[in-house]
């Protein structure tokens, strides 16, 4: 094996590994709360209207995570279950830009490594399953901007992607929205000089 593919992976090894020691089931206080609320509606089987909150999409998604895989509402607040997905994910968007592969593993392993707690890159939580989404949207926003040829896929996916945002969390579609505004005023302004 290429030595530089051999510390690519290795670097992404410890990426895995180190916040599984440094989070050791260090959740934002907000995380059991929200744990209930997955645990309620996986018995009742709907959101109720005092669950009503801004993040409907997250509620679903975990309790679609404890029926399909058996977890109990604790096992999801502490498996890592975003870590893997957030690796890769950052991992490629870094990639599509620095086209680097030693680059994109060391920005990565510093990525991950980085907070206070596990909850926005390792365990389960809105805002980290936000931004799994946010970099997957703005990995295809630049395959769609690079190439003239774009499939219908990616349309596609953009579309699922972008919206499946909306009801995950708040805040990168926040961020997202000022990012979609913050391109097309730079192409409007090139556009209308160049």
């Amino acid at each position: 094996m290429d030595e530089k593919k051999f510390l690519v992976y290795g670097i992404l090894l410890i990426a895995c590994i180190i916040p599984l020691i440094i989070f050791n089931g260090a959740v934002d206080d907000f995380v059991p709360r929200l744990m209930f609320d997955i645990w309620d509606i996986s018995q009742k089987g709907y959101i109720s209207s005092e669950q009503e909150s801004s993040i409907p999409g997250f509620f679903v998604l975990g309790s679609i995570l404890t029926l399909i895989c058996g977890f109990s509402t604790e096992d999801l607040l502490f498996f890592p279950i975003q870590l893997i997905p957030f690796i890769f994910v950052f991992f490629l968007f870094i990639y599509a830009f620095s086209k680097s592969y030693l680059l994109s593993a060391l920005l990565t392993l510093i990525e991950v490594i980085t907070g206070v707690t596990g909850s926005l890159k390792v365990f389960f939580w809105p805002h980290g399953i936000g931004f799994i989404l946010f970099y997957m949207l703005i990995f295809i926003i630049s395959k769609l901007a690079n190439n003239k040829r774009t499939t219908s896929e990616f349309r596609l996916l953009f579309i699922i992607i972008g919206s499946s945002l909306v009801f995950i969390s708040y805040d990168l579609f926040g961020m997202f929205a000022l990012f979609m505004g913050a391109v097309s005023f730079i192409y409007l302004i090139l556009y209308m000089y160049y």
